[in-house]
């Protein structure tokens, strides 16, 4: 997204520099999962092994550098734990591997595992929020927060746009019209629930939209260079 290449300086420019926000249309929440025939069947356990074993439950993650990855560095952090992370090029590659037992842990969002949950071949351990998320599949899944493991706002991924800076306001104001029919369309949001993309809210503004800009880019910066991604 434009706002890793901020953190790692990807872009010959500045992303938050040139674009101004429009909205925020979703947010996805991450969770960590296990398969189903797991060793581990509390996020609890996991952890008192993990600082038992440091670096001896492995997490599969998409790749170094990105959301997940900050993620689970932070969790990692905070429950004051090492974890060996084995980056996987897809989700189904990733839901493999936990289901067949080559890894420990996955870290996964809500929209991407579908109907896996239902099937019981992976399993919710924790949701990576300050909140549990209220729905009949993960109501009875911890959160991060409330184990004491705080700060996770605007960690799982959002899906928005923005507009060059200089943008008419005009021209701005009839896109957030229209974006803002189709979010409120039935048919934009029976799709959204069937996908698992209304769990958390997703609408977000202008003003706070670009807000979350400016703290996420502070908050992965920080992370990532914990992790030693940034040198």
């Amino acid at each position: 997204s434009g706002l890793m290449s901020d953190v790692f300086n990807k872009l010959p420019f500045k992303y938050v520099d040139t674009f101004v926000p429009l909205l925020r249309m979703q947010q996805d929440t991450g969770l960590l999962w296990i398969g189903g025939k797991g060793r581990f069947k509390t996020i609890q356990e996991a952890i008192t092994f993990a600082k038992q074993n440091p670096g001896k439950v492995s997490v599969t993650i998409s790749s170094p550098g990105g959301i997940d990855d900050a993620a689970v560095g932070h969790f990692a952090d905070l429950a004051g734990i090492q974890l060996a992370v084995v980056p996987a090029d897809s989700a189904g590659e990733r839901m493999a591997s936990i289901i067949a037992g080559h890894v420990d842990l996955m870290y996964e969002e809500v929209s991407a595992v579908g109907d896996m949950i239902k099937s019981g071949n992976i399993v919710p351990l924790v949701v990576l929020s300050d909140a549990r998320l209220n729905t009949p599949e993960l109501k009875d899944v911890p959160s991060a927060g409330e184990l004491g493991l705080k700060g996770w706002e605007g960690m799982g991924t959002f899906r928005g746009f923005s507009v060059k800076k200089g943008t008419p306001q005009a021209a701005i104001d009839r896109l957030k019209t229209a974006f803002r029919h189709v979010y409120d369309s039935p048919e934009y949001q029976k799709w959204a629930k069937e996908n698992g993309l209304d769990v958390t809210p997703g609408w977000m503004d202008p003003e706070p939209f670009g807000k979350l800009w400016v703290t996420d880019v502070a908050i992965f910066t920080k992370l990532f260079e914990g992790l030693g991604r940034i040198k």
